[in-house]
Parts: structure tokens; sequence; C-alpha cells
């Protein structure tokens, strides 16, 4: 289309860029875990060990995001403050848009039907690291 664009590929991490996964997270556990002392402040780090203000096991950890995964709140997270407007120029730039993320390919469905739903543009293609939580 234009000579002058050599790569039009831009590549978005999902959670915290485009959907305000912790924040929804954090409000499940501190109901049922020790970590109702948290703050969103708090979460610093995309590792939860590193906190300062908790120590969480790792079996803990685990726990807290499998849980999370498999239930019905992930198709409930907001996008993040500005997300959906930059996701939608970039589009109007004519740029392919990918998405990737570390989340685990066992939730594939359930990231996908989210992503549908919350952008209104289209995806080009949805990268799973697979990191395990």
């Amino acid at each position: 289309m234009f000579s002058w664009i050599i790569n039009n590929r831009i590549a978005i991490d999902l959670d915290e860029v485009l959907a305000d996964t912790f924040e929804v997270v954090l409000e499940l556990h501190k109901k049922k875990w020790y970590l109702h002392h948290l703050q969103f402040e708090d979460l610093i780090d995309h590792e939860w060990r590193r906190l300062n203000n908790a120590w969480i096991d790792k079996q803990v950890r685990y726990k807290i995001w499998r849980e999370f995964m498999t239930s019905n709140l992930m198709e409930n997270i907001p996008p993040t403050k500005w997300s959906l407007e930059v996701v939608n120029a970039l589009s109007k730039k004519w740029f392919e848009l990918h998405i990737i993320t570390a989340r685990p390919s066992h939730v594939k469905k359930n990231t996908n039907t989210w992503i549908k739903k919350k952008l209104s543009k289209p995806i080009w293609r949805v990268t799973f690291c697979n990191h395990s939580w």
C-alpha cells in the first residue's frame, strides 16, 4: 500500500496493557486468601513473589491464577484506560495488530472470547507464551 511502510506489525501485551487483569484477580483473592491487606498499587511486579507487602508461596500463586483462569471472571475484565482508543487508532493506520500474552494455552478460548468481545478491531494473531503461574 505505502512503500515507506516496511513492517506494519505491532505486537501488544494483553494483561495490564489491554486488559486490566490484576485488579480483578486481586479483588477475587482478597476475599479468599490472606491478600486482603494488599492494594492494587502494591502490584509493582508481575512476579507476585516479589511484592513488598506480602510473601506468597509458589503453590498459592499457582492456585490463585488457576482459579481465576478457570472462573467466569475472565470475561468481566475491563479494558485498560485508553487501550480501545489506541487499538482503534493504530488499526486505522494500516497496522497489523498482534497480541502476545504469557497466559497458558488452556485459557485460549476464554482469552479469544474476551478479545473479540472487547476490541472492536480485528486482531491478526494472538500468541500464547504458556507461562505457568
